[in-house]
């Protein structure tokens, strides 16, 4: 949880009730709609998860889809490795301060 901003304890709070939520293999099978584990599941069932999260009448769920959606955002765009691969160039000096 180290990309979500350390000074604001419920989100944290929240996200990790999320990933314990998608870990519960009851709540994966009724909630989610996947019967295997995540490592088996097929690319077709995890986006229909998603596609059926994101457009929930639910707002829970409509919620949790966007959380994900960020974090992956997050750890995508903000991750140097990736930056090739959409074209971004990042300036030397701040390169120079990246870990």
């Amino acid at each position: 949880m180290a990309g979500i901003n350390k000074d604001n304890y419920a989100t944290q709070r929240e996200v990790r009730q999320l990933f314990d939520l998608l870990g519960n293999r009851w709540a994966r099978r009724w909630l989610v709609g996947v019967r295997s584990p995540w490592q088996l599941a097929t690319s077709q069932e995890l986006t229909q998860f998603l596609q059926r999260w994101r457009e929930s009448r639910f707002a829970l769920q409509c919620s949790a889809y966007q959380g994900l959606h960020r974090l992956i955002h997050a750890g995508w765009y903000g991750n140097p490795a990736s930056w090739p691969a959409l074209g971004y160039r990042q300036p030397a000096a701040v390169m120079e301060m990246l870990p």
